[in-house]
């Protein structure tokens, strides 16, 4: 990809920074940053870390995978600006605070190309969150500086990239998620007239075509996983592909037969095969749209047959439906979800200490900062699913970020709501990491 001026003068720049200040001595102090394989923006970071460790300020770097390719859709110099901004803004509130009390995090993540995840948190003073996007604000102790307004407006810029802020136990966080603007998405249509079904798939392949106005550079690429004629040919399909937010454009007279399985009764059956599911009723009949309010099927739109602008509701409701579900993809990385009964409880990972089983088989133990929770699992399942958790015994995943103290003599973890877990034997290794990726000084820990 070529690079810019202006990116080119910053790589530069950068890369004489780091090849004065960063010799391969010191190199241990910024261990993970090796994953970030673009040369400007790991010379970004080791700048930062650097004046970071020279002000005497705690701060934990976790890059656990390679970072090989960064979003091509995002320019190169407008990442740097808002990573550059949001590490300021951290170290300057980090420096109004009494040096003991001052601790930043910096965390990457990739969890395939085109995609990144960039959280940073700084302990500071009280945050007015209504004013964080202000201009002159920053979160420094008198608010005032460039702020996080600027990192706010390139956010603005690009329909692919999403920030959260957050201000919980005198923790500031900045997280920036950035998207594949090209998305596959499945397509289900169940329509009694083939015909009418075939139809509504040409449509619908010409509204993936068509920008909507407030997103001009969103791509949708769509896949017609089925066009089905009745209920049972959907439900069959979707058992033997899964589907997770899947797009489905139902009739809802399907059968002649009132016995049969009509369109609603449909919906139903795909939200418990496909809970991100996202449902859209295409029929001739208004009638019908109450019963859909009355049995909560929660669905995107209602579109009858005969609107003249048919086409153009399509458009809108496509668009619609594709950022329900980028939000979503966003709230699942960021949370980690369990059953409670019926209901599905969704909680930050970052208040996350530890899981672990329990007496009763099939049942796991939550820990949180504010409480306990019991849910139905297996461990090996939950490491499975949950990269940000850490095996450290057949029993116990618990959060790195949480841990204040690692005793390798005594083969223990203290985490910061001050529970201590055994840790077994085999897994001294992997505390070691820890115990370099997390930066914990000599006096946190003991050997």
């Amino acid at each position: 990809m070529a690079v810019v001026n202006n990116d080119q003068k910053l790589i530069q720049e950068l890369e004489q920074y780091s090849s004065k200040q960063i010799n391969e001595e010191s190199m241990w102090r910024f261990k993970d940053v090796n994953h970030l394989r673009n040369d400007a923006l790991k010379s970004l970071v080791i700048n930062k870390l650097n004046k970071i460790s020279e002000l005497g300020i705690k701060y934990s770097f976790e890059c656990e995978k390679e970072i090989e390719t960064l979003p091509d859709q995002v320019k190169l110099f407008d990442l740097l600006r808002i990573i550059g901004i949001v590490f300021d803004n951290a170290i300057e509130a980090s420096q109004a605070m009494k040096k003991e009390n001052a601790e930043i995090k910096v965390m990457f993540y990739q969890e395939k190309p085109g995609e990144l995840e960039f959280k940073i948190q700084n302990k500071c003073q009280q945050v007015d969150m209504n004013q964080v996007n202000k201009k002159v604000y920053t979160t420094k102790e008198d608010h005032h500086g460039l702020g996080l307004a600027t990192a706010q407006e390139i956010n603005d810029s690009y329909s692919n990239m999403f920030i959260e802020y957050s201000n919980k136990d005198g923790w500031f966080s900045f997280t920036l998620v950035i998207i594949q603007k090209k998305m596959k998405y499945t397509v289900i249509i169940c329509d009694d007239n083939l015909n009418h079904a075939s139809n509504l798939a040409l449509k619908i392949g010409i509204a993936a075509m068509v920008d909507s106005g407030d997103n001009p550079d969103t791509e949708i690429d769509l896949e017609i996983g089925k066009i089905a004629q009745n209920a049972l040919d959907v439900i069959e399909y979707l058992k033997e592909n899964p589907v997770s937010g899947g797009i489905y454009f139902l009739d809802i007279e399907l059968s002649q037969d009132k016995n049969a399985m009509n369109g609603i009764d449909l919906a139903e059956q795909v939200k418990q095969l496909d809970p991100r599911a996202q449902i859209v009723f295409v029929t001739a009949y208004n009638e019908y749209m109450e019963m859909t309010f009355e049995r909560r099927i929660g669905s995107v739109d209602y579109i009858n047959k005969s609107n003249p602008h048919l086409q153009n509701r399509l458009n809108e409701t496509l668009q619609d439906t594709v950022r329900r579900i980028s939000k979503e993809n966003y709230s699942k990385k960021m949370t980690f979800s369990y059953r409670l009964g019926r209901i599905i409880k969704n909680i930050n990972i970052d208040d996350i200490y530890y899981i672990s089983t329990t007496k009763a088989p099939h049942k796991l133990k939550l820990v949180k900062n504010d409480g306990t929770a019991e849910f139905a699992g297996d461990i090996k399942s939950v490491d499975k699913q949950n990269k940000f958790l850490t095996k450290v015994s057949q029993s116990y995943l618990v959060n790195p970020k949480n841990i204040v103290q690692i005793n390798l003599k005594k083969k223990e973890i203290t985490l910061s709501n001050g529970d201590a877990i055994k840790f077994s034997r085999r897994f001294t290794h992997v505390m070691k990491d820890i115990t370099n990726t997390y930066n914990l000084k000599q006096n946190n820990y003991q050997i």
